[in-house]
């Protein structure tokens, strides 16, 4: 048990040193002219203990994006919340209080990587404003991943526009546009 946990700790750090490697040399360059021997000199590993973890460089971001998402949903299960605002709005402030890393995803055209995560996240999360949709089960995927579209398109445009509106301001623009989208197919 002991030694399992050890492991997982170990795993954890060599998983965060390459990731914040790459993260530093995407600040300084795009991700084609990153290699995977930059990476792991940077980060002081080797090779091997790249391709240990990781097949590609898109998996370190696919781990970041999905690491972020599960710490948002632990935040959201430790803390509930009964007003269906709030979790939009903790939305916004996640994306906000990562912005530095998501902003370069963006500027580099990685962003889409966000996509298929953030539809498995919303489902698991419940996060959308209208968390039981009045839709058939066999859809619901398909559901999840129109309105993921959806958010991350908005968030995009909040971040490219430098979120000048606050997470309260976009939390209440999410829902309008979901209202809007509502009252147009009644």
């Amino acid at each position: 048990m002991l030694k399992r946990q050890k492991q997982a700790g170990q795993t954890i750090y060599l998983k965060t040193c390459l990731r914040d490697s790459f993260f530093s040399l995407l600040e300084e360059k795009s991700t084609e002219n990153i290699s995977i021997s930059e990476i792991v000199k940077l980060a002081g590993l080797s090779r091997m203990s790249f391709y240990r973890y990781y097949q590609t460089k898109d998996d370190i971001i696919r781990q970041y994006i999905d690491d972020s998402f599960q710490e948002f949903m632990e935040e959201l299960k430790n803390n509930p919340v009964r007003d269906i605002q709030v979790p939009a709005t903790l939305l916004f402030c996640y994306f906000r209080s990562n912005k530095t890393r998501i902003k370069l995803l963006i500027e580099q055209g990685l962003f889409h990587l966000f996509f298929e995560s953030f539809a498995h996240f919303l489902q698991a999360s419940n996060l959308v404003i209208n968390s039981e949709p009045n839709i058939p089960e066999e859809s619901l995927k398909y559901y999840y991943q129109y309105t993921s579209g959806g958010i991350l398109n908005l968030i995009e445009g909040w971040m490219r526009g430098d979120m000048k509106e606050s997470d309260e301001e976009m939390a209440l623009v999410l829902r309008q546009i979901k209202e809007a989208q509502s009252n147009k197919f009644r």
